[in-house]
């Protein structure tokens, strides 16, 4: 399944190197389209994700027409939309200011606009940077998470930084995703895209990074118990997974013998995200 799903974040990146100049309406057909449908079983969002440098960047973006037309159909609750924007966190915070705009996290864990030149910010990021989630669908259940800067997160920009370096999709570790409405956790995909000297766009899985530069990621968000439970229930029958437990865990040898709870399928009425904790890597061996 996933392997499937990585296949189809290649299709959008080859989408956005051959069209730089997408638009929402562009990337909407091409995701909600039938073709593509099959892998929102498993992906719970698919989303592009420009690289911004500097405050006219910024300004640039933040005032793009087809971002200002999104978000007047949103904030009017119109149908083409698909979601209630005034009832949203970031796109309620849109409607309210009157703009589109780019947004972090505050102090009491809200949406607020991104702050990307405080000695704090530069500090962690090194520069004005941002890479704002600018589109992205399905858009009804993602629309919270719409102009949000994922390197406000150190867990996004690690796996950023990693990724612009090597030219290789890299998944994030888990996280509590913005758009998540209950207690799951999730990972990103980041793939990204860069440009040539030609001017040309392109990925790099083949690690050539020389010579080229980053400028925006295709993005993959995955609800991990959503994946864990379509994936078990699209290849076994209900035979098959009658009277078994599963458990999914990140061993990676980066977190010191302190394995991270992902997922768990067959648990009956259990909140798999509140009863099974982080554990270490024997109690791991013990429940795998």
């Amino acid at each position: 399944e996933v392997i499937q799903d990585l296949i189809y974040q290649d299709m959008v990146a080859n989408l956005w190197t051959l069209k730089p100049d997408i638009s929402h309406a562009e990337f909407k057909s091409f995701i909600m389209s039938e073709a593509y449908s099959p892998a929102l079983d498993t992906i719970s969002g698919m989303s592009l994700i420009p690289r911004v440098l500097g405050p006219e960047a910024r300004d640039s973006l933040e005032q793009a027409a087809g971002a200002e037309l999104l978000r007047k159909s949103c904030c009017a609750n119109a149908g083409a939309s698909g979601s209630k924007c005034n009832d949203t966190a970031a796109t309620g915070l849109f409607c309210s200011e009157d703009r589109y705009m780019f947004t972090e996290f505050g102090a009491d864990g809200q949406l607020v606009p991104a702050t990307g030149d405080s000695s704090n910010y530069l500090s962690r990021v090194g520069a004005e940077e941002y890479m704002i989630v600018h589109m992205i669908e399905p858009f009804a259940t993602n629309s919270k998470v719409w102009g949000f800067n994922l390197l406000s997160s150190d867990a996004r920009l690690l796996a950023w930084r990693s990724a612009m370096q090597t030219g290789q999709k890299t998944f994030t570790r888990r996280l509590n995703l913005v758009q998540g409405a209950a207690q799951e956790y999730g990972v990103l995909v980041w793939l990204p895209i860069f440009e040539s000297p030609n001017g040309s766009w392109r990925t790099a899985l083949d690690g050539d990074v020389e010579n080229i530069v980053a400028v925006g990621s295709v993005n993959g968000v995955y609800f991990l118990q959503r994946m864990l439970t379509r994936s078990l229930e699209n290849t076994y029958g209900p035979g098959q997974l009658a009277d078994i437990e599963v458990f999914l865990y990140d061993d990676d040898p980066e977190l010191n013998g302190k394995a991270e709870f992902l997922a768990a399928y067959g648990v009956g009425s259990k909140n798999p995200h509140d009863e099974y904790s982080d554990t270490g890597i024997q109690d791991v061996t013990a429940v795998a």
